[in-house]
């Protein structure tokens, strides 16, 4: 249990398809997969910036770098990959990929006011545990979110959408790739930057005709074709705690954990 409290957690599957002074805070959380393999993800949060950055390193080495921007609306997911010795790449050399797209806004109810599906920094800087060693499980799984990358932009030229993508995405090949909702961030609303972004995003055509590039073989490997990836992320904190109290009428209501 942490000091603020925390109700519930959720795994969270992402289904990838791919056209080829600052107030900071951590927190570490040990995590049991569906597996009963244990891994740990450490979570930065800056109150400042409005941003959240979750790092995962998965039992093959992948690393999972998870960043939410809550004032530009944006997430970005950058996948750090070690060679395979087994295609003939240096397993000491690793290579990353990029994606970007728009933060999941919820409809906020009654009792929960959040309008974002994810913890916000404000609230994740306030996140403690009293016994860092513990393994956690996820109580919620939340299923499968399919995204289609059919756009890709220059890292150079991407601050356009918002400088966490430039920053976070800097060395991840040459390209950040986009899904189409990404065209909605708050900083695009602007008739000219929208412009901008349309002089120099890159288009994929004919997503759903391409063939698969597990299909393709080496020689034809420079034509395009569809890559899946899949992303979990086995542990996220969805809500702050909510108590249970009776009103002067006697009714059941809850509220918020200080």
């Amino acid at each position: 249990m942490t000091k603020s409290g925390i109700s519930n957690y959720f795994i969270r599957v992402i289904g990838i398809h791919l056209l080829i002074s600052s107030t900071n805070a951590q927190l570490s959380i040990n995590v049991r997969l569906k597996e009963h393999d244990v891994v740990r993800e450490t979570f930065a949060s800056n109150i400042t910036d409005g941003t959240v950055i979750l790092n995962l390193k998965k039992l093959d080495g992948t690393l999972i770098t998870h960043i939410q921007n809550f004032f530009d609306e944006v997430q970005i997911i950058k996948m750090t990959v070690l060679g395979s010795e087994y295609v003939g790449e240096d397993s000491d050399v690793s290579y990353s990929v990029c994606f970007a797209f728009k933060l999941p806004v919820k409809k906020p109810n009654e009792i929960d006011e959040e309008t974002y599906e994810y913890v916000g920094p404000e609230a994740m800087v306030k996140l403690r545990q009293k016994n860092p060693s513990v393994i956690r499980v996820a109580e919620e799984d939340k299923g499968v979110f399919h995204a289609v990358f059919n756009s890709a932009i220059d890292i150079t030229k991407s601050s356009i959408i918002s400088q966490s993508v430039y920053h976070n995405c800097r060395g991840s090949g040459e390209v950040v790739y986009l899904t189409e909702d990404v065209k909605d961030v708050p900083s695009l609303k602007d008739a000219e930057k929208a412009s901008q972004l349309d002089d120099v995003v890159q288009t994929i055509p004919d997503i759903q005709s391409s063939p698969y590039c597990s299909l393709i073989d080496s020689e034809n490997f420079q034509q395009p074709c569809l890559c899946h990836l899949r992303v979990c992320i086995p542990w996220y904190p969805c809500g702050l705690k909510f108590c249970q109290t009776t009103d002067n009428k006697g009714k059941q209501t809850q509220y918020r954990r200080k």
